[in-house]
């Protein structure tokens, strides 16, 4: 018998076979590949509904992609509807406290007041998915609200 020296063909498909499940294991597999994104399209529009929502929310104004809002409840506080670091857009107080989930996988969110008080154009980009716009009415209660009717 003669002295081998290195792998023969099959060792070395096995070692790459282990190596690669090594890597698999460590890095783990993209999020796209487990979980697939599957838009709803009634979030979006459930989104403009809580935001909307008459006599809940007042604008108090824009800071950056920051949507800083007045709750017209007995306290008048101040909330503010941002993107937090997992990419979920929130609403959380003045001190970045608390956690109301809107909207998952949201890339960047863009608050433009519009010159009539308490309209906002926002736009909004997900994951794989093409901008969403619109105009938020956000001037809290009209007078036929106030009045009861």
């Amino acid at each position: 018998m003669t002295k081998r020296g290195g792998f023969s063909l099959i060792e070395s498909l096995l070692a790459l076979a282990i190596t690669a499940g090594l890597l698999i294991l460590t890095t783990g597999t993209g999020r796209q590949l487990t979980q697939p994104f599957r838009h709803d399209r009634l979030a979006w529009y459930q989104v403009i509904q809580v935001l909307e929502r008459p006599g809940q929310f007042q604008l108090d104004k824009v800071v950056g992609d920051t949507l800083v809002l007045t709750t017209l409840t007995d306290h008048h506080e101040s909330v503010r509807v941002a993107v937090d670091s997992k990419l979920v857009l929130r609403v959380t107080n003045d001190r970045d406290q608390g956690y109301y989930p809107l909207l998952n996988r949201v890339v960047a969110v863009h608050w433009h007041p519009l010159r009539t008080k308490g309209l906002v154009y926002m736009q909004l980009k997900q994951e794989e998915l093409p901008w969403e716009e619109t105009i938020l009415d956000l001037r809290g209660p009209t007078d036929s609200l106030r009045s009861g009717q």
